[in-house]
């Protein structure tokens, strides 16, 4: 039996020409067994934190769904998150929000030097790709926030949102 997989690609060209090196790469995940389950959403950001996935989110390809929809115990085993560098559901205005992303329960943080709640940050448009097997789904925490110069500068208030889209290969059971 076939399990859920993903694979893909990447390339980076980086420095000034003179000095231009390409860093290309490959990222795969193949699931261990039938509990390994895609889920796919699009999300709206807003200031306050939230988790990205939640207990009323359920598993693609998955028959009666209702009796098995994610647990916040279940571990996320593969994500991509892209930001879609809009402000609203229906995508009919553009955001300049950017998204703060942390895997450890805590609400990220644009501004922290501890440990714990350093986030990830998207600026509209941005896509990462990343394998967090021993994060529950009640851990990954999402945030908006303001950008000055390409980096997070300051906390945003109410309205000032951003559309996520994911996919994520969970645990279904962890």
């Amino acid at each position: 039996m076939a399990y859920e997989s993903v694979k893909g690609n990447l390339s980076f060209r980086i420095l000034p020409d003179e000095l231009r090196k390409r860093f290309n790469g490959s990222m795969s995940y193949n699931a261990v067994d039938a509990n390994d389950k895609w889920i796919y959403k699009k999300v709206l950001v807003t200031h306050s934190a939230a988790t990205i996935i939640g207990t009323n989110d359920d598993f693609l390809t998955v028959t009666n769904d209702s009796d098995d929809p994610a647990a916040a115990s279940d571990n996320v085993r593969f994500i991509i998150i892209k930001h879609t560098g809009y402000l609203t559901a229906d995508e009919s205005s553009l955001s300049a929000y950017g998204v703060l992303i942390s895997f450890d329960n805590t609400a990220p943080a644009w501004d922290t030097t501890a440990a714990a709640g350093t986030p990830l940050f998207l600026a509209p448009g941005d896509t990462i790709a990343i394998k967090i097997p021993n994060t529950q789904l009640s851990e990954l925490k999402l945030i908006t926030c303001a950008i000055l110069g390409g980096i997070p500068s300051g906390t945003t208030d109410s309205g000032k949102n951003a559309l996520i889209e994911i996919a994520a290969i969970v645990d279904d059971g962890a």
